[in-house]
């Protein structure tokens, strides 16, 4: 009986930091911007190259919708270098597989931006059908250049989308939130 007593005492001291430990976990998850149970592709360190988003590139990346309301989308950015200084309009849409436009959505950038950039969906968000296949759409004005960073295809359900033409080889770096 005295042996079992020492382990019993671990195991009731121990007991309260493990579930201190789970919920950090957990907390950290809900908190997370990254925590969005909709489809990504953020493998930055993976980062292959960028492809400039000026309307005629017809720069995109298809994916698979997983609710039935995406309200936002991150996609992953650089200046291109040609200005130094000054604001640039970026306008994000969303396609549905025959082209139509779903939503449009355009955010004012400072050049110099290379990282992350978040989109907010007005409203209540974008009414999907899960399992519905989307596109992204990026687009500037060409006044000031950004790049969408890609890497090799590490996204299953969908494709980077180069010059209009579906491009198998790569996924833009994205993350959807529902």
């Amino acid at each position: 009986m005295k042996s079992i007593l020492p382990v019993t005492w671990m195991i009731v001291l121990a007991l309260p930091f493990a579930i201190s430990h789970a919920n950090s976990k957990i907390a950290a998850r809900l908190q997370s911007s990254t925590d969005s149970s909709g489809p990504s592709n953020e493998d930055i360190d993976g980062s292959e190259g960028w492809t400039s988003i000026i309307p005629p590139n017809r720069t995109g990346q298809s994916f698979v919708a997983k609710s039935r309301t995406l309200s936002s989308i991150e996609v992953a950015l650089l200046t291109t270098g040609n200005r130094t200084e000054g604001k640039e309009i970026v306008t994000m849409k969303i396609l549905s597989e025959d082209g139509r436009t779903l939503t449009r959505v355009s955010r004012s950038i400072g050049v110099g931006f290379n990282g992350w950039l978040r989109l907010e969906l007005r409203g209540k968000g974008l009414k999907v059908v899960p399992g519905q296949k989307l596109v992204i759409r990026l687009e500037d004005t060409g006044k000031v250049l950004f790049g969408w960073k890609y890497s090799s295809d590490k996204y299953s359900d969908g494709t980077a989308i180069m010059l209009g033409k579906e491009d198998k080889r790569y996924d833009f770096l994205f993350r959807v939130h529902h």
